[in-house]
């Protein structure tokens, strides 16, 4: 046979057309190229096609991941807080009936012991009312703080459950002690060592000051009797009230005193009117409860 040989012409500038030979062999090389270029093509295609897939899979799979993350942080945070309000709220009791026991001369965790804690039926929280997974080690955290938590708000429930019972029996007792606000102010000072305004010095304060205006009715914080009234050097004006059970309790600087020594006072009565005598750098109440002539902490008495 004979091999087949193709013709062409092309028109060149100048010199008309010129032939130019193409053998068969030359066609197959341009059609075996154009082949495997037609199918490199298609397989980069297909390629980039599923590459495309999983980059959509993975950006969907990221969007729903920072989505439950979001959910799970505002939870948390969520949670937190309101672990923290809880905790406040059992501090506050603590302090309600540590207070509570000191007015009526107990001790606080004796109130606890005993039969104490199997007399009154408190139902416990039951373990699944929350659902947490076994395996994720924060989970068993929270789980262990809140099963801590609802221990110490049953041990208050029960404390003030016992206090409310021996209220009943000490109302007398608890109605001599010094627990309300001889006025309602801001404390300014507190009792125990602070510096002192006059020589910037480190000193013990035997009270709390109370910021008050001028002339604001200052009230006896238990029944008593007056053993001073009138001026002492550094409290300005001084009301002395002598309680029972060694107490006194005494209220300094005041503008004027509305009561005499020897009367009888009854709780809440007012006996003074505040002011600023005295060693004193502004209008305020100095308030001062003593327990057998030693100074305490008035904030352990008063109940708030």
């Amino acid at each position: 046979m004979y091999a087949v040989k193709t013709t062409y012409y092309i028109q060149r500038p100048g010199k008309g057309l010129t032939p130019m030979s193409i053998k068969p062999w030359m066609l197959r090389i341009v059609w075996f190229i154009l082949i495997v270029l037609t199918a490199s093509a298609t397989g980069l295609s297909v390629f980039l096609w599923c590459e495309t897939q999983d980059a959509d899979r993975v950006i969907t799979q990221t969007t729903l991941a920072r989505k439950a993350l979001a959910e799970q942080t505002f939870t948390a945070n969520h949670l937190k807080q309101r672990i923290g309000d809880i905790q406040n709220e059992i501090q506050r009791v603590k302090r309600f009936n540590t207070k509570l026991s000191n007015n009526l001369n107990l001790n606080p965790e004796a109130v606890v012991r005993g039969e104490a804690m199997g007399s009154i039926g408190i139902p416990s929280i039951p373990a699944d009312t929350v659902s947490y997974p076994a395996a994720d080690p924060f989970s068993r955290r929270v789980r262990d703080f809140l099963d801590a938590l609802s221990d110490e708000i049953h041990i208050q429930e029960i404390r003030q459950q016992r206090l409310a019972s021996i209220i009943q029996n000490k109302k007398h007792e608890l109605d001599a002690r010094p627990s309300i606000w001889p006025a309602m102010g801001r404390i300014t000072s507190d009792f125990g060592v602070r510096r002192s305004p006059f020589s910037r010095r480190y000193d013990f304060h035997n009270g709390i000051d109370i910021k008050l205006q001028r002339g604001t009715p200052v009230k006896a914080t238990a029944p008593g009797v007056v053993t001073h009234a009138g001026y002492l050097r550094g409290y300005g004006q001084l009301v002395v009230l002598q309680h029972e059970n060694g107490i006194e309790t005494a209220y300094g600087h005041l503008k004027k005193s509305l009561v005499k020594v020897g009367d009888t006072i009854k709780r809440g009565q007012t006996i003074a009117l505040s002011g600023n005598s005295g060693r004193s750098t502004g209008p305020h109440l100095h308030y001062e409860v003593r327990v057998a002539n030693a100074p305490v902490d008035p904030m352990n008495f008063i109940l708030d």
